[in-house]
């Protein structure tokens, strides 16, 4: 399967870069965005579709909060994923 593109918005951007600072959970951080490139990741991806746009978001057992919209080509298989949040899931 071909890898897709990963794209960050600005505030993914921004929290990702956060977390590539933080001495804990850089290297985990790069490792969870590494496994988007061979979308969908098997172990811990969630896809749903809502209000007719497919979905990411990681399943709650990962420590990270990352979610974005699937971009699709025009043959319907998946191109991209743009990631929309990344950053340290909140204690619940």
């Amino acid at each position: 399967m071909e890898k897709v593109k990963v794209l960050l918005s600005q505030e993914a951007q921004d929290e990702f870069g956060e977390l590539l600072g933080n001495k804990f959970f850089g290297g985990l951080a790069k490792r969870y965005l590494k496994e988007l490139n061979d979308f969908p990741p098997e172990d811990w991806g969630d896809i749903h579709t809502k209000e007719g746009e497919s979905l990411f978001k990681s399943d709650n057992h990962v420590i990270f909060d990352i979610q974005g919209k699937i971009i699709f080509d025009k043959d319907g298989h998946i191109e991209a994923v743009k990631i929309v949040r990344f950053r340290l899931r909140d204690k619940e």
